[in-house]
């Protein structure tokens, strides 16, 4: 059956890609950039998420014919192809004449090296998602597919916070900034690559019916929101200079300390309660055997006891 959560991810990449297709058509620059004044997202780009969206969608289907695995294929390999070629064309300094191929950027664009060229970190997240994505359907290789997503989603949560808090999106050297729109499909992409195998790696650790999926869930959302969440107090503290920067890092050792604490407080009483009621029924098994002994005994009825192990009577 294929997973809600990969579906909807892989609609909120197709749609991210096709709005921003629609700015470059239209000359609508929201549409391209999200906030103005920030780096657009290209048209290579956008077609690639396009096709990265709907090979995950293809591969979370349940029915599976010859020519959808053929299409998943396709739109798998040539994300990965053209980040590759991007890669390139940074690596040696050459033009090789795609980055303008869909649409002609001018020049001087904001955030932007090179008209038209996606920058270096969304190439690398192409030819990552695009191994990702090829692997998804096979099981034996879902903790790869996994741990690309996770290696994609982390860049571009840095970049998403970088922009949160107020930074310079990330650019390396003579590379393209990342613009945000690119970067929340990518985040939305790894999401959907980690739900289309729900019972296996990371994602059937998380979601498994466990004390540890269990204690998974429990502490995930805070350990991943209150970083992120104290971190922006922080430096809305220190540029309204409500305190020094100084105070500033006891804030956030302090916050992190009471925290980290308290969910291990909360944690050991779980897992504490937990324990007791499974002495709790062994004691109340142990006394229902030995009311069975003492009633068989009693009653001088004989018994004899299948042992699985060695398929034998005793």
């Amino acid at each position: 059956m294929a997973s809600p959560v990969a579906t909807a991810c892989a609609a909120v990449v197709v749609v991210i890609g096709c709005a921003t297709l629609a700015g470059w058509l239209l000359g609508i620059p929201v549409l391209k950039a999200a906030v103005p004044g920030r780096v657009s997202t290209k048209a290579n780009t956008a077609v690639s998420l396009v096709l990265a969206g709907l090979a995950l969608w293809i591969s979370t289907r349940s029915r599976r014919s010859r020519t959808g695995d053929l299409a998943a294929i396709a739109a798998s390999v040539l994300p990965g192809l053209v980040g590759l070629l991007m890669l390139l064309e940074y690596a040696i300094g050459l033009d090789l004449g795609i980055d303008r191929l869909v649409f002609d950027e001018p020049s001087g664009s904001p955030g932007t090296a090179h008209p038209g060229r996606m920058s270096a970190i969304t190439a690398a997240s192409f030819v990552l998602a695009s191994v990702a994505l090829l692997v998804t359907r096979a099981r034996r290789a879902a903790g790869l597919a996994q741990a690309l997503a996770l290696a994609w989603c982390v860049l571009h949560v840095f970049v998403l916070l970088g922009a949160l808090y107020g930074a310079e999106e990330l650019a390396a050297g003579r590379s393209t900034r990342t613009a945000l729109p690119t970067s929340v499909a990518f985040v939305a992409l790894a999401i959907g690559a980690l739900a289309a195998s729900p019972d296996s790696g990371v994602t059937g650790l998380v979601l498994g019916d466990t004390a540890g999926g269990a204690m998974a869930r429990r502490l995930l959302p805070v350990f991943l929101l209150l970083p992120i969440a104290v971190g922006w107090l922080r430096i809305e503290g220190e540029r309204t200079e409500r305190f020094s920067s100084a105070l500033g890092v006891a804030f956030v050792a302090v916050t992190y300390l009471v925290a980290l604490s308290a969910l291990t407080l909360w944690s050991a009483q779980s897992l504490r309660s937990s324990d007791l009621a499974t002495k709790a029924a062994h004691e109340a098994l142990r006394a229902s055997e030995e009311r069975l002994l003492l009633a068989a005994e009693g009653a001088k009825v004989g018994m004899w006891f299948w042992d699985p192990p060695t398929d034998r009577l005793v």
